[in-house]
């Protein structure tokens, strides 16, 4: 994978590698949903799907894809598609700084302005990759599967919901089986947190190195340790709009969170 020349196509090579190695450790501590376990057919299809397979909660079965299901994911690709295509004629119009270069210190208005756009062009990448992977497995399989981006630079109302329910669900499901309750059976919640950090910082370095660092005679030392800067930000953000929303009935919880994108999103450039 890592011979791959397109940066591109390295990282989505890369990615289910990350995923599947999450789901060996998934299957060895016995945290798979109970549904992928009730035949070898099953489970087979499981551990090979590149997606978060949605069970039945009554009967364990996986829920089978409607034609409304298929419908959807279809007109949400065609969106994908539009939108997408839509950012990148604008944004590289103006080689991806619709603000200007004029400066990039971290916390000016401008840089942050460009680095709001590029976050909202990378969800949206990501928009268009899971919609694209929910209409062939709906239209082909037959199986439901579960919505991995659900618009979280726009929609999410704090930090916890645009980690855990909008961004990258897939990733989240998987960690939460793999690491956090693995970890939690016999740790504290704060352990258990603090693993499942640890094995996100490690995903993210890898993709990071996947695209970044592998193959240049120069390593750019800025690149290193983004990812966990994000997530170390992220962690920060969302502990201290906890507090704060506890005494302001969430409304400080919502303005840490675009402050985290805002102001800690830049360090990703």
């Amino acid at each position: 994978v890592m011979q791959i020349d397109n940066p591109a196509l390295r990282q989505t090579f890369a990615l289910p590698i990350v995923i599947y190695i999450f789901r060996t450790l998934e299957a060895s501590s016995g945290y798979a949903p109970h549904g992928a376990t009730k035949s070898l057919g099953m489970y087979v299809t499981y551990y090979t799907f590149p997606g978060e397979i949605l069970f039945d909660p009554k009967t364990s079965m996986p829920l089978k894809a409607t034609r409304k299901d298929t419908i959807r994911n279809f007109t949400r690709l065609l969106r994908a598609i539009i939108v997408n295509s839509l950012l990148f004629s604008f944004l590289s119009h103006f080689d991806y700084t619709p603000f200007g270069r004029e400066s990039r210190h971290y916390l000016h208005p401008k840089h942050i302005g460009n680095c709001f756009f590029i976050a909202l062009y990378f969800q949206q990448c990501l928009e268009f990759m899971d919609a694209l992977a929910s209409t062939m497995s709906s239209a082909i399989s037959g199986i439901k599967s579960a919505k991995m981006m659900d618009s979280p630079v726009l929609k999410s109302e704090s930090i916890a919901d645009f980690w855990s329910r909008r961004w990258n669900y897939l990733v989240h499901c998987v960690l939460k089986r793999s690491v956090y309750k693995p970890v939690r059976r016999y740790g504290s919640v704060t352990f258990a947190s603090l693993a499942v950090f640890l094995a996100s910082g490690l995903i993210h370095e890898f993709l990071n190195y996947s695209v970044e660092v592998h193959n240049r005679m120069e390593v750019p030392t800025d690149s290193i340790y983004k990812p966990s800067n994000i997530r170390l930000g992220s962690n920060l953000a969302f502990l201290y709009g906890r507090l704060l929303s506890r005494a302001s009935s969430g409304r400080w919880e919502v303005f840490c969170r675009w402050a985290f994108l805002l102001v800690q999103y830049p360090s990703l450039l």
